[in-house]
């Protein structure tokens, strides 16, 4: 066969490899898929200057690339500078964490590899052309992958695998043996075939250690010292019914925060100022989630509502900020709130991506998640009840943000007595 078929045919393998690879982290990253777009291009720096091209320009640059070396190097080698090129790619595209770009480029890569294989069984028996067999089964794989992309959620898939720590653990220690495993099998004392797999178990070990510790730390808290907390809250609250000095009751609650959650550890605050208490409030949970997103507030705190107490409030702006932290938003969470004697609201919008079967009006059910996880959907529903023992409601909607140009899912608390 012409070289010239041959590399055609290997362009376009690469081609939809980026396809596939692009749509599944705009899933991820829930964002609108704007291949042509300039306003979703590459920026690629150089000595403090930015070149901008539009995905599709670095699509055609990628698989024309990746087209001709998959040609000219031999097989361990290409899966070597693929593997190294894709992990560069998702991390420019998407602005994830090395970690974050890792397990996107392994879920594609598993996703992929299960449908091609699929459809290569299916197709075998009617296509014997090896080259031709392979085209076809690459389309077919992208016609579901980007199928997939836009009917499905796949992002739950993935923040279900970031958040789990133990199943990303079982899941790296498989894909880990696995790898192994063909390791030996099919040993070539080839440098570049031992360089690649031993490569992808060196990543993998490199993910997991600081999950070991991770989930370490997490038994340590949550198990080993259980009645260690235990007692400490109860200390605590005996000590606030013996005494009347102020300063002693906030020492043993700032004692009792270290030990519970180290990580939320409150320094000093300025307790007569309201906006610098939420202020402080906002950046100790961004650090208790290690979340760098920008959070815009508005504070008018003229007095204190005459049943609603400032802690009460601080307490549902922690729960609706965990929300929003999770949703994993690089756009701006917006926060407004205000207090005067007989009335104060809280607000907090997030941006929100829509899909068919989010039900707003089943947001406060016991056991509903918009996350889609088993033993989730306590905080809201346990929200709402709170706030309506105390004479309040609380509701939410969503609304297109033309600031932001996203939708935002808002949440509003309001008293008004």
């Amino acid at each position: 066969m012409s070289p010239y078929v041959m590399i055609g045919a290997f362009v376009v393998v690469n081609f939809l490899d980026f396809v596939m690879l692009y749509c599944f982290g705009k899933n991820i990253t829930r964002r609108k898929i704007e291949f042509f777009s300039w306003s979703n291009s590459v920026v690629l720096g150089w000595k403090n200057s930015a070149l901008k091209i539009p995905v599709f320009l670095f699509c055609i640059f990628y698989a024309v690339t990746l087209g001709i070396l998959l040609y000219t190097l031999d097989g361990h080698t290409f899966r070597l500078v693929g593997t190294i090129t894709d992990i560069v790619v998702v991390k420019m595209l998407f602005k994830r964490s090395f970690i974050d770009s890792l397990l996107i480029y392994a879920l594609v890569l598993f996703c992929g590899v299960i449908l091609q294989g699929l459809t290569i069984l299916v197709l075998m028996p009617i296509l014997t052309y090896e080259i031709l067999l392979m085209l076809v089964s690459q389309v077919l794989t992208a016609i579901i992958v980007i199928t997939l992309c836009n009917k499905a959620q796949i992002f739950k898939v993935f923040n279900y695998f970031k958040t789990n720590v133990l199943l990303k653990m079982v899941f790296l220690i498989i894909a880990a043996v696995i790898i192994g495993f063909f390791f030996f099998l099919n040993f070539e004392n080839n440098p570049t075939y031992i360089a690649y797999f031993l490569g992808l178990i060196f990543l993998i070990l490199f993910v997991l250690t600081p999950l070991w510790l991770r989930l370490y730390k997490r038994l340590e808290t949550d198990v080993k010292r259980a009645h260690f907390i235990t007692n400490k809250i109860l200390a605590a609250y005996f000590s606030a019914e013996m005494t009347e000095d102020i300063h002693e009751i906030r020492e043993e609650l700032k004692n009792l925060l270290a030990h519970v959650s180290p990580e939320s550890a409150m320094e000093k605050i300025v307790n007569d100022d309201m906006e610098a208490m939420i202020s402080s409030f906002i950046e100790k949970k961004k650090k208790q989630h290690q979340v760098k997103v920008d959070v815009v507030t508005e504070v008018n705190h003229f007095e204190n509502h005459k049943t609603v107490k400032s802690g009460a409030m601080l307490s549902f702006l922690g729960l609706l900020l965990d929300n929003a932290f999770e949703a994993e938003t690089e756009k701006p969470i917006l926060i407004d709130y205000g207090s005067v004697h007989h009335a104060c609201h809280l607000t907090l919008s997030n941006e929100y991506l829509q899909t068919r079967n989010t039900n707003l009006e089943m947001m406060f059910e016991k056991r509903y998640s918009t996350k889609g996880d088993y033993g989730r959907g306590y905080g809201l529903y346990e929200l709402k009840k709170e706030v309506e023992e105390l004479g309040g409601q609380i509701n939410c909607f969503d609304v297109y943000n033309e600031t932001y140009d996203a939708y935002y899912l808002t949440f509003v608390i309001e008293f008004r007595n």
